[in-house]
């Protein structure tokens, strides 16, 4: 998305042309600290769109969910915590990390 909007692609249009993928992996959400709200306003259009539409989305995160809790917004935790979704923390630690301790 971010490659499409830097060409000067309107960010609803490719929201929309990425909705409507059958399905979606949105890889590392949250590893940026520094989003902007316009970037976390366009990432919430898109997760509200896939959640009404039913298409599977998977989301992946080395944050939990306490920790996206404090970067985004209720109604955007609340997409994936919704019902009708997996959502599955993995309480380990990151082996590459442990080099700098």
């Amino acid at each position: 998305m971010r490659t499409g909007i830097n060409l000067g692609t309107d960010p609803e249009w490719e929201i929309k042309r990425l909705c409507e993928t059958e399905y979606f992996i949105l890889d590392d959400v949250g590893s940026s600290q520094n989003m902007t709200e316009w970037q976390k306003d366009q990432l919430f259009s898109f997760i509200d769109h896939r959640w009404a539409s039913g298409l599977p989305t998977v989301v992946t995160s080395n944050l939990f969910l306490k920790d996206i809790k404090e970067i985004f917004s209720k109604r955007f935790v609340s997409r994936l915590k919704d019902k009708k979704n997996n959502f599955i923390e993995i309480n380990w630690i990151d082996k590459r990390l442990e080099d700098f301790e």
